[in-house]
C-alpha cells in the first residue's frame, strides 16, 4: 500500500508561512498532480513528502505509517527532479544501476532490473552511451528509469518536463501516462503547467498561496471550479471575467446586466445573491460563438476585435469589451479565420455555459438545461 495522507501539514521559513494546514488523501495507485503558480508551495510540499524538508506541523503517513521523522532513504519512494542529475562520467546503464549497486544486490538482478526499466522507457539502445550523447528527452527517460529500478512504493516528480521543448513534452506526457498504467504505482507530479495537469492527473490539487483551493478530477475542476482562482487558472485561453449586476433571481437562474447594458441569463443556483448585488460572470472562450447583431436578444455581447491569433484549425479572437479588465477571448473554428482587427462582432453564449462568482470569489453552483428538464 502506498496511499499518502497529509494531515494539517504546515511549513514556514521564518515569518513566511509557505504551507497552511494541508489536508489531502492520495489513494494507492493514483496519479495526483499538484498544480499552481510559482511560489504557491507545491514543490515545498513534495519535498516534505520526500523528506528533503522538515515538517513544522501536522502528520505525513505513507502506507499508513507515520513518516515525519523517517529518513528519505527509508520512505520507500523515488524522486525525479527538473534537472536530470545524471552522473556525466557514467553510462546510462551505470546511472540507472547506481542505487542498486549500493544495496549489494547481485549483478544479474541489477542487470535484469535495468533492462526491464530501459525496455519500458524505450532506451535499451542507449544503455552504453554517456549523458552528453543524449537529447533532453532521452536524459529525462534515464532519470525516470533510475527511479523505476528501485521499485518504490511512491514516485515523486518535480516539474520533470519543464526543460524540454513543446513537442518532447507532449511525447513525455504520453509516456508517463503509459508508465503509470503499467506500473500501477502511486505518483505525485508537480507542475505549473495547467495543460500537463489536465492531461496527466487522475485528480488535481490546485494550490494558491500555501493552500489547496480545490481537489478533483480534471473535468470536474474545469466544469465546476470552486472559485475565481481555479476558474481562471485552468483552461486556455484563460476564462473571461466580466463585472455584472443582478437584476432578477429565480430558483434556477439569474438575470444580470453587464457594464455596457447587455443582459445575460445564467443557469446557476443564485440563492446566495439578491437583486442589486454585484457579481462576476465567467465565460470560457470556447463557449462563445458568432451571434446575430441585428437580433435584440439576451446573452449577446457586442465587441470590437483587437487581435486575431491564427492557430491553423482554430483562431482565438481577442476583443475589447466595456468593463472587462483584460481583452475578451473567443475561440472559433477555422471557418471564422476571416475576422480581422477593428471589426465589430456580435458574440453569443448559452445560459448553461455561463459561470458566476460572488465578490469574494466563491462560485455559484452551476446548473444545466438537462438538470432542469
Amino acid at each position: 500500500m502506498a496511499d499518502v495522507r497529509l494531515q494539517q501539514l504546515a511549513k514556514s521559513y521564518g515569518n513566511n508561512q509557505v504551507l497552511r494546514h494541508i489536508d489531502l488523501h492520495i489513494q494507492d495507485g493514483e496519479f495526483m498532480v499538484f498544480v499552481g503558480p510559482s511560489g504557491c508551495g507545491k514543490s515545498t510540499l513534495l519535498r516534505m513528502i520526500a523528506g528533503l524538508e522538515e515538517i513544522d506541523e501536522g502528520e505525513l503517513l505513507i502506507g499508513g505509517a507515520r513518516m515525519n521523522d523517517t529518513p528519505p532513504a527509508q520512505r520507500g519512494l523515488a524522486m525525479v527532479f527538473q534537472s536530470y542529475a545524471l552522473y556525466p562520467h557514467m553510462t546510462v546503464f551505470e546511472n540507472m544501476a547506481f542505487s542498486l549497486s549500493l544495496s549489494a544486490m547481485a549483478k544479474s538482478e541489477i542487470a535484469n532490473a535495468v533492462h526491464k526499466a530501459a525496455a519500458a522507457l524505450q532506451i535499451t539502445h542507449l544503455l552504453d552511451r554517456k549523458p552528453r550523447d543524449l537529447s533532453g528527452g532521452q536524459r529525462q527517460r534515464v532519470a525516470i528509469g533510475r527511479a523505476i529500478v528501485r521499485q518504490p512504493q511512491l514516485f515523486l516528480f518535480d516539474e520533470p518536463l519543464s526543460n524540454l521543448d513543446a513537442s518532447l513534452r507532449v511525447q513525455m506526457r504520453i509516456e508517463l501516462s503509459k508508465l503509470h498504467r503499467e506500473l500501477q504505482s502511486t505518483m505525485i507530479y508537480v507542475t505549473h503547467d495547467q495543460v500537463e495537469a489536465m492531461t496527466l492527473g487522475q485528480r488535481i490539487a490546485v494550490f494558491n498561496g500555501g493552500i489547496i483551493e480545490q481537489v478533483g478530477t480534471p473535468l470536474a475542476l474545469y466544469e465546476h471550479p470552486a472559485n475565481l482562482f481555479v476558474a481562471g487558472f485552468l483552461g486556455s485561453p484563460k476564462m473571461n471575467f466580466l463585472n455584472a449586476i443582478v437584476l432578477n433571481v429565480t430558483q434556477h437562474a439569474a438575470l444580470v446586466q453587464l457594464a455596457d447594458g447587455s443582459l445575460l441569463q445564467i443557469l446557476v443556483d443564485a440563492s446566495g445573491v439578491g437583486v442589486g448585488d454585484k457579481i462576476i460572470v465567467g465565460i470560457r472562450a470556447e463557449h462563445l460563438s458568432i451571434g446575430n447583431a441585428l437580433a435584440v436578444d439576451q446573452n449577446q455581447l457586442n465587441v470590437d476585435v483587437n487581435f486575431v491569433e491564427h492557430l491553423g484549425d482554430t483562431c482565438i479572437v481577442y476583443a475589447n469589451f466595456p468593463g472587462a479588465e483584460n481583452l475578451l477571448a473567443a475561440k472559433f473554428s477555422v471557418t471564422h479565420q476571416q475576422l480581422q482587427a477593428g471589426q465589430k462582432v456580435c458574440l453569443q453564449v448559452a445560459a448553461e455555459h455561463c459561470y458566476a462568482f460572488t465578490q469574494t470569489g466563491a462560485a455559484l453552483p452551476r446548473l444545466s438545461s438537462t438538470t432542469l428538464s
